[in-house]
């Protein structure tokens, strides 16, 4: 099962849908992937953490942009894409994060690699 931040923003139901699928597909033992794919045009970065957190509590894969996940969770615009997968991973241990860095690619960390 996979979703995304764009459906946690768009409304408090659909935030609630999302969640309750998650938790469904969790219980039947799926897999599960949530994508921040962060948009100011739905939230602020506050919001936007207040909201995707819980989902990517419950995720076993997490896809988030460098520069978003510095403006969700580090508040460090110089942190080096190392140091953001080190500290998403161990925010959510249960997760293989993946963090896209543009036209440099990607990095993922999953259990200690």
């Amino acid at each position: 099962f996979h979703t995304t931040g764009i459906t946690v923003g768009i409304s408090e139901s659909s935030a609630a849908c999302a969640a309750e699928a998650m938790r469904l597909a969790k219980q039947a033992g799926w897999k599960t992937s949530f994508d921040v794919n962060y948009r100011a045009g739905l939230w602020d970065y506050a919001a936007a953490k207040k909201g995707c957190e819980p989902l990517m509590q419950l995720a076993d894969v997490i896809f988030i942009p460098l520069r978003d996940a510095r403006n969700l969770f580090l508040r460090d615009q110089q942190a080096s894409g190392r140091t953001v997968v080190q500290w998403l991973r161990n925010r959510f241990p249960q997760a293989t994060v993946v963090v896209t860095c543009s036209a440099d690619g990607a990095m993922a960390s999953a259990d200690s690699e």
